[in-house]
């Protein structure tokens, strides 16, 4: 009887909580059995039975492979709550940014933007491969040939299970993306024929395994959609028991406002609810976070549903044309850098940004806080402050800006550094919270924000060993067993018997992320190898050029 893999002498944090123990575990077939060690302090539970220690020394025998981990500590895959890996779902480039912190599996289709449904009218068609030609024209994108056959999440579904991948990954349904199939870019109600058409598109997205629905209400078109709007969605994701992601409304001077909102929803909807990387922007709003996740554990003692996830960065990552007032998207991404080109609205534009109290110029006290990660066109201003860039260069800062925005449209990524460190650390130890990179697609070469490579690892390294913000055990179970408990994956985030062999080998005291806004692709330390479904995806600081990864439906669907 023949075992994929036998790791031996392991420090086993199972990813329930739980301390650790020293024990073995084997594969067979893709799923973990477990051999703690005789009397090493593990529970009573733990113990094993002679019987099962004779199944230990057989497995042990008659592995493929075997790997002594004497000295690491070895966990369940971790869980990327959160990500945005669409469009490059598989490439060695993004596949890396993965599984390099030790993610297994990515819960993509979020903050509104999916790549589903496609729609068959000609004029929203020719909207939305507008909205998304940047990344339809990449040689990163893997389906630009057949985006348009994209219809239906059924179509897309086929398209992914032919995508071999090396982590496995779940989908949610994006609110913009829907709306535009329907709608186009319009800032309006929908009819109610519009409305029943979002609620049919969704509706067959849920019975072919979707999970539910995201919303950017912070991006057209999902800004222009109002609480009603979006609740009558997420009635149809709750029929299924899917959930609701939402990038809120507002993550500044209405951030209260815009949780409160979105529990509504979630009520109204009976749709379970992810506050999607949490947190609260701009100096005036530090400290709200206090109230927020009292919210949220007010909604489940109601007997609610709710939980967030966060990335462990005082930045943000978002579009450089972000802090663009949202009105001039009303026709969608080309026409908003045609519109750029014109002194005119450049001034008005300029205005509005600056008395604009919410805008992620003003969160971030100016320029100063706003450092570009990527910018194609403009690869001198990567890594640099706007303002610097705008001086390097010796023009006015807005005017550089807006030179940014027109030249790199939704390419230009950027960070925005306002956030504190104390919300961050009230945000990682709440009992709701789980972690995510919320990291976006990358390319080979690109400069991305820091945290698509080291979100994980600087959770396990910084905040966990330097520190000590809260035991190993804990935030290991926030990468894994939580997560999967609270979004419903169901065989993955713990090791256990029968549950997928979905593992990370890592070294506890090296653990450490390395990429920062200078070297924002760096590879994190301490990480020493990941397994997906028993096979060894990434060692050695490499990919081996496995991919056992699959997509993971909804409830089987």
């Amino acid at each position: 009887m023949m075992y994929q893999l036998y790791i031996k002498n392991a420090n086993i944090i199972d990813g329930t909580g739980a301390a650790p123990f020293a024990g073995d575990i084997a594969v067979k077939d893709g799923k973990l059995t477990v051999f703690p060690k005789p009397d090493n302090g593990a529970s009573a539970a733990l113990q094993v039975s002679p019987e099962k220690r004779a199944e230990a020394a057989e497995a042990l025998e008659n592995a493929a492979e075997v790997i002594d981990a004497e000295g690491l500590t070895l966990a369940p895959g971790f869980i990327d709550a959160h990500c945005h890996e669409d469009e490059t779902l598989g490439n060695d480039a993004s596949t890396l940014s993965k599984l390099s912190q030790g993610i297994t599996t990515c819960c993509c289709g979020q903050c509104g933007e999916s790549y589903f449904p496609v729609p068959t009218d000609p004029e929203h068609l020719a909207i939305l491969k507008q909205s998304k030609r940047e990344y339809l024209e990449s040689p990163d994108c893997a389906f630009a040939d057949c985006f348009e056959g994209f219809t239906s999440f059924e179509n897309y579904r086929k398209y992914l299970e032919k995508r071999p991948t090396a982590y496995n990954y779940t989908m949610l349904c994006g609110h913009g993306t829907l709306r535009a199939s329907v709608m186009g870019m319009e800032n309006r109600k929908p009819t109610k024929e519009e409305m029943e058409r979002m609620k049919e598109l969704l509706r067959e997205a849920m019975e072919h395994g979707a999970w539910g629905l995201s919303t950017g209400l912070m991006y057209a078109p999902g800004t222009y959609a109002d609480e009603e709007e979006v609740t009558e969605l997420c009635k149809v994701a709750g029929e299924y028991g899917g959930y609701y992601a939402v990038h809120l409304r507002n993550e500044g001077g209405q951030f209260e406002e815009s949780v409160e909102e979105a529990i509504r929803t979630a009520k109204n909807s009976g749709c379970r609810l992810d506050l999607s990387h949490h947190k609260s922007c701009g100096r005036e709003n530090w400290g709200k976070t206090k109230k927020t996740l009292k919210m949220i554990k007010d909604a489940n003692a109601e007997g609610m549903h709710v939980f967030t996830d966060v990335y462990p960065y005082l930045a943000t990552g978002n579009y450089i044309n972000i802090s663009l007032p949202r009105e001039f998207f009303a026709n969608g991404q080309a026409k908003m850098q045609e519109l750029l080109r014109d002194p005119a609205v450049r001034a008005e534009m300029k205005q509005k940004i600056m008395d604009w109290k919410e805008s992620r110029y003003n969160n971030c006290g100016g320029f100063s806080g706003i450092v570009v990660c990527s910018a194609p066109a403009t690869p001198d201003a990567v890594g640099k402050s706007i303002a610097d860039y705008a001086k390097s260069i010796g023009k006015d800062e807005f005017e550089a800006y807006f030179d940014l925005c027109a030249d790199n449209g939704p390419l230009g990524q950027a960070a925005y550094f306002a956030m504190s460190e104390e919300d961050l650390e009230r945000i990682l130890l709440d009992d709701n919270s789980v972690i995510c990179t919320d990291s976006y697609s990358i390319g080979p070469e690109n400069a991305v924000h820091p945290r698509a490579f080291g979100s994980f690892p600087i959770c396990l390294g910084s905040f966990v060993r330097e520190k000590k913000l809260m035991p190993l055990e804990k935030m290991i179970n926030k990468m894994t067993g939580k997560t999967a408990e609270l979004l419903q994956i169901e065989g993955k985030g713990i090791i256990a018997d029968g549950y997928d062999a979905d593992l990370v080998l890592l070294d506890p005291e090296t653990v450490a992320a390395k990429s920062d806004f200078v070297n924002s692709r760096a590879l994190a330390d301490g990480i020493c190898r990941v397994i997906v479904a028993g096979e060894t995806v990434y060692k050695d600081k490499q990919l081996t050029g496995k991919k056992p990864g699959k997509f993971i439906s909804y409830k089987n669907r």
